[in-house]
């Protein structure tokens, strides 16, 4: 197999990108997601809890394990911070899925959480207000 010269171009500036850490960890967003601090990632749960309830929409938080994803790391976990909603976690989960834009979360124990790893800050309001849509 051979690579293009569009596909050398942007390897090109990827591993450029990575020789400044500091700018890397801001414009990758997956390494954006992964360095987070879970303290970070608290506060903005609680915040989204929040607003959740001045809309009516009974939440909370709770600690979680994000997964890394597949690759070199299948398995492995990651500590994080869920925004947890109690009622109609089914039919939540699938308005969300269904939504634009789409959400994401997983069902435990009739619970639906919503991992705020993978969730950019920048996005907070847009995941505020697709629940608040997927609720009424």
């Amino acid at each position: 197999m051979r690579v293009d010269k569009l596909t050398l171009s942007a390897l090109e500036a990827t591993l450029r990108l990575y020789l400044e850490p500091e700018r890397a960890l801001k414009e990758v967003p997956i390494l954006a997601m992964l360095s987070q601090r879970v303290e970070e990632i608290e506060s903005r749960a609680r915040s989204i809890a929040t607003s959740l309830r001045s809309h009516t929409i009974d939440s909370e938080i709770a600690p979680s394990t994000a997964s890394v994803g597949g690759g070199a790391f299948p398995t492995a976990g990651i500590p994080s911070m869920a925004v947890v909603l109690q009622s109609d976690a089914n039919r939540t989960e699938e308005r969300l899925r269904q939504g634009e834009p789409a959400v994401i979360g997983r069902i435990a124990d009739g619970k639906l959480l919503l991992d705020l790893r993978s969730v950019l800050p920048r996005e907070d309001a847009v995941l505020v207000r697709a629940i608040v849509k997927a609720r009424s």
